[in-house]
């Protein structure tokens, strides 16, 4: 289901994309570890700020359409990652892009919970004055969503509530 985007035919920057996409896929906590961010941190470095933003604007656009998208289990888990990796370069478009993640219906329910609990997170990272109505209506949603779950329900609104992606890197 989720499509590589075209990386450059340099090397350098090809294998660079391959280690931000390889960390991301060893994401195993919402949010990571201090040490997972970190590690994060300096795999973008590597890839340089503005062209990790451009690769993964274009990856977020290539998987979020309106309705229900399949994932994997790996799927979700490169994802997830790649959205915590993405509020670390602090752009305009990759906060757009983030945002066009609340509408989607993320199918099994395994990785729907993964998910949206990643997407809250990464959303509240935002700037207040870009996510504030968003931000509200994410929480509906998932409200919504999970009328029966409260457990689902609670662990998406920690998420939210969890600490700035900024704080781990001071």
């Amino acid at each position: 289901m989720l499509r590589a985007v075209n990386v450059s035919e340099h090397i350098s920057e090809q294998e660079a994309w391959q280690r931000v996409m390889d960390h991301a896929g060893t994401v195993d906590t919402v949010p990571p570890q201090l040490d997972w961010f970190r590690a994060a941190h300096d795999c973008v470095s590597r890839l340089g700020r503005e062209r990790f933003a451009q690769l993964l604007t274009a990856w977020l656009a290539a998987i979020a359409r309106p309705g229900a998208v399949a994932l994997t289990r790996a799927e979700s888990r490169h994802l997830i990652g790649l959205l915590y990796c993405g509020v670390l370069v602090h752009d305009e478009a990759v906060e757009r892009a983030l945002l066009n993640l609340v509408e989607i219906r993320w199918e099994p329910r395994d990785a729907r919970l993964l998910v949206q609990s990643a997407v809250a997170w990464a959303v509240s990272q935002l700037s207040p004055e870009t996510t504030w109505t968003p931000l509200a209506e994410l929480r509906h949603q998932l409200a919504m969503r999970q009328p029966d779950d409260p457990a689902a329900i609670l662990k998406n609104e920690q998420a939210m509530d969890a600490p700035p992606a900024s704080s781990y890197l001071q």
